[in-house]
């Protein structure tokens, strides 16, 4: 009875996938597989797998009040083989309840225009909707297997129905000239540590599933040289900030990583006394 019990509860995780939690900059996935017979192979068929990193500046911040922050996301994906990774059906970046993202104030730009342009017109377009810079690579296996660099910039879309829409811009040469727009939405959320949740929708490239590889993001304002970081906020509550993010792979396997970074509170202003 144990053996079948056993059994069936792997097979469940099978089906529904390999989930990994760690809070860790680096997921631990602990591969597993179901024979079906003696004669079936011992080897694992390859796994997607992924590292995913956090880090945010200042350090050091209020305890109770908000403070703009920059904030920096790293994530890389691949298989246990070596061999591309499958597509993304869905992407899920959580960041922890003392967070917010504040872009009412900001400037947007309209995804429409944005697909008709290349990076240094769209930057130039709309440069005070700019939040942020980063780098990604993908593969287009109908194109080749060999991975393509993306430079990415990142715009604000706006802010409708309480949801803030951030849009990833990037541009590729071949297989065919096209502007890229990965479109995000940012909500609040009630789950445990977390308050803040981002859906990331991966576009095609030429009407083709893309293949994401990895990416480096920095959401940080910036105006004339000067830093100006009122889009993200942070406040150090209890001395560490947490973020997770959850990927599901059109093959079905669900992977979550967790990061958990200290942060250090400063001391309240002393209250100023009269006379």
């Amino acid at each position: 009875m144990r053996t079948l019990v056993a059994a069936l509860a792997l097979a469940a995780t099978l089906v529904l996938g390999t989930t990994a939690v760690a809070p860790a900059e680096k997921p631990v996935v602990i591969p597993i597989c179901l024979l079906a017979s003696p004669a079936t192979s011992s080897s694992c068929a390859p796994r997607p797998e992924f590292d995913f990193s956090l880090s945010f500046a200042p350090r050091r911040l209020p305890r109770k009040e908000m403070t703009p922050v920059a904030v920096g996301v790293q994530a890389a994906f691949q298989t246990s083989d070596g061999s591309l990774p499958p597509a993304f059906s869905e992407l899920v970046l959580a960041f922890d309840k003392n967070t917010v993202v504040d872009a009412r104030a900001l400037p947007a730009c309209g995804r429409a225009l944005l697909e008709t342009l290349g990076t240094e017109i769209a930057r130039h377009r709309c440069r005070d909707s700019i939040v942020g810079f980063g780098t990604a690579h993908v593969a287009v296996p109908s194109f080749s297997p060999n991975p393509i660099p993306l430079q990415l910039t990142l715009f604000n879309g706006g802010v409708r129905d309480g949801k803030t829409t951030l849009l990833i811009h990037s541009f590729i040469a071949a297989p065919g000239r096209e502007s890229l727009v990965a479109v995000v939405k940012i909500g609040r959320v009630e789950n445990e540590r977390y308050g803040l949740e981002a859906v990331v929708e991966i576009p095609r490239v030429n009407g083709a599933d893309s293949l994401l590889l990895d990416f480096t993001l920095e959401v940080k304002r910036a105006r004339k040289g000067v830093p100006d970081w009122r889009y993200a906020l942070a406040r150090c509550f209890d001395e560490h900030l947490n973020a997770r993010m959850t990927t599901v792979f059109q093959d079905g396997t669900r992977l979550i990583g967790s990061v958990i970074r200290g942060c250090t509170p400063t001391a309240a202003p002393a209250a100023s006394s009269a006379g």
